[in-house]
């Protein structure tokens, strides 16, 4: 960590007065964990100490560059051609507003995420703690490790571009929102209709929308079902959801979350309690997963403090693949992953890895797919033949792009076998089943290293492999609520509200494909292949990890330096956010205004691509931008195969 004579800003800001009333930044003290200072004395001290390393992270703006090290990134890595820089900016390094400043509270209203979160009338309410910065850095560490298995493999390093707008904006679903009849409104919870319902200690998110479930809610709130009005799930779906918080609410009250949460995921529906910080940090679930570790503080002593977000099991050394050292355009050339995973988390991680380079074959049982292609169906093409509606998916298409198909069911043992053909000849398998499911299939990764003893097996579930809530299912709203981050997004009476587009699904997997690539990076240097475990509640509880270490010392919360203001007459909002002493502001805007917001077109960020089942759309672009390795080109998801 390279700071300057007098501290670096890290360690100024998030300041926060103690129960002791000593001075204590969270922030630094968590992102600082195990790293050593260096001072900077100046470009050429810069420059003489780049010589020693192999990564420089840099979220200097790009027009400060050269008064920092003397000169700009770009030629500082032509200088040392087998260094990776990484390069973090708001807008990027090129574009209509490369010289611009942003923090996060204006990059979330530019994105339209402010938009989608909130209740509808009153100020849209920004991500918890520094969800957005963390994020961000996820995102940069993604690309930082991508850029380092190309070096591994060919000697050339590269700089990696990633601008904090494109990454906030790569966590929305604008592909969805191209089908919407009319823009996506913030409304208090998810447009699926996902709500906090009051419980005797607090809330419990839980799903509104599907009828039924209208008998599994009878019996787990103790409800007469002859007591369940005619119509409940009737009619507009503003109007369904409004009923069913009115009616199941009065039920739920009585009883606890705990009471709720165990009736409710003992019957197969997925919900999520709110928890507080302190119940995240003494929460059974994460102390069986071992997930918090000690930092000894020099100033409040023995600390826990937020650890990784999955465990790295490797296997022996191996020897090396032959034909190292040649040159690979793309930085995961060559590299075979199967992919086992449903819904957001885990096909996002596949379509990143696809996305940089790998050949990712998508396992699907034919007759019971991807449960996100039953979700979304778009219409059919007037132009154009008939497409299945598993096809027609405006969720499923988003994210899984540049994948090949394959049906198999692995509940047969014809095409288990089939499987374990392709495992002979795969580098990663991506999974994110509940913890047993691949061992009953004969598929666990004890088993399948024996075929490939370099594989390695990304395992991503919502609670992780050990203690009570293992077999549990989970879902962004459900772990958002759990990991703590809905108690911290507030609305201004001081009630928690639910986020309206699942940002823990997109975050976790940018964690899953991190993962993934560390193992692979470990293995270009041994050959030893590896089992990655981890869950959605480890990677979404380290994203509020300065806020949990706060919440460990009893630290007040900081003094809010950024606020959304109403526009006098109308539903519309100003992000106004203090830099540098400055008050800027931003208008509040929608996925249809991010969609032609000359930020992100400018920059040709959006990729349109002809799907055969939903025409030519506008797709979510990278997460990163390289300039000597290649992102794939890119192709629509593939359709559903046959078995």
């Amino acid at each position: 960590m390279l700071e300057p004579r007098g501290a670096g800003v890290l360690r100024k800001t998030d300041i926060r007065r103690t129960v002791t009333g000593a001075l204590f930044s969270p922030t630094f003290r968590f992102l600082a964990a195990n790293k050593d200072s260096i001072e900077a004395s100046g470009p050429e001290g810069i420059q003489a100490l780049v010589q020693q390393f192999d990564v420089v992270i840099s979220d200097v703006h790009p027009r400060d560059e050269v008064t920092v090290f003397g000169v700009t990134l770009d030629v500082l890595r032509l200088r040392h051609p087998g260094l990776v820089v990484v390069s973090i900016s708001p807008f990027g390094r090129t574009g209509p507003r490369a010289d611009e400043d942003a923090g996060p509270l204006r990059l979330q209203a530019l994105s339209g995420y402010l938009s989608l979160n909130g209740k509808s009338g009153q100020a849209p309410i920004p991500a918890p703690g520094h969800l957005v910065e963390h994020a961000i850095g996820a995102n940069a560490f993604v690309g930082a490790l991508a850029a380092l298995i190309r070096l591994r493999r060919t000697g050339v390093g590269d700089l990696v571009e990633i601008s904090g707008l494109e990454t906030v904006a790569g966590l929305l679903p604008f592909l969805k929102e191209q089908f919407a009849e009319t823009p996506t409104v913030r409304e208090g919870g998810t447009p699926e209709g996902v709500r906090l319902l009051p419980c005797a200690d607090g809330w419990v998110s839980v799903l509104l929308t599907v009828p039924t479930y209208a008998q599994i809610y009878c019996e787990a709130f103790g409800i007469d079902p002859s007591d369940v009005r005619e119509g409940l799930f009737e009619g507009d779906r503003l109007a369904v959801i409004a009923r069913g918080e009115a009616f199941f609410g009065r039920y739920t009250s009585r009883l606890t979350m705990k009471e709720v949460f165990d009736a409710l995921q003992g019957r197969g529906v997925v919900c999520g309690p709110v928890q507080s910080l302190q119940d995240v940090l003494a929460d059974p679930q994460l102390a069986a997963l071992n997930f918090f570790e000690r930092l000894a503080d020099p100033d409040f002593g023995d600390l826990p403090i937020a650890g990784r977000p999955a465990r790295l099991n490797r296997g022996p050394p191996r020897p090396l693949k032959a034909g190292r050292g040649t040159e690979a355009a793309q930085a995961l050339a060559g590299v075979r992953v199967l992919d086992l995973t449903q819904a957001w988390m885990g096909p996002l991680a596949g379509q990143m890895l696809a996305d940089l380079g790998a050949d990712v074959i998508k396992i699907e049982n034919p007759a019971r797919p991807d449960v996100w292609r039953m979700m979304g169906e778009a219409p059919q093409r007037p132009d154009g033949p008939p497409i299945p509606a598993v096809d027609r998916s405006v969720y499923f298409q988003g994210v899984n792009r540049n994948k090949r198909s394959l049906g198999l069911d692995l509940t047969l043992a014809r095409d288990v076998e089939t499987f374990r053909g392709l495992v002979r000849e795969a580098d990663v398998v991506l999974e994110n089943f509940t913890p047993r499911v691949m061992s009953r299939f004969g598929l666990g990764y004890e088993d399948l290293r024996q075929l490939r003893p370099g594989l390695v097996m990304t395992s991503f579930s919502g609670f992780g492999a050990a203690g009570r809530l293992a077999e549990h299912k989970a879902n962004g709203a459900s772990i958002e609520a759990m990991a703590g981050w809905d108690v911290l997004h507030c609305d201004g009476a001081g009630q928690p509200v639910l986020m309206g587009a699942y940002p823990a699904d997109p975050t976790c997997a940018m964690q899953m494909a991190a993962c993934t690539l560390v193992a692979l990076y470990a293995r270009e240097a041994d050959g030893a292949g590896a089992h990655v475990e981890g869950s959605m509640l480890e990677a979404a509880a380290a994203y509020i990890g300065d806020e949990l270490l706060a919440a460990a010392i009893g630290a007040e919360p900081a003094a809010p330096v950024q606020r959304v203001a109403a526009v006098a007459g109308q539903d519309a909002w100003m992000a106004i956010e203090a830099l540098d002493g400055t008050a800027k502001a931003e208008p509040v805007c929608s996925l249809v205004d991010a969609l032609g917001d000359d930020r992100l077109t400018e920059r040709s960020w959006f990729l349109a691509l002809d799907d055969p089942g939903l025409g030519r759309r506008l797709f979510n672009g990278h997460f990163w931008r390289f300039r000597t390795a290649r992102l794939a080109e890119p192709r629509p998801a593939p359709g559903l195969a046959g078995g």
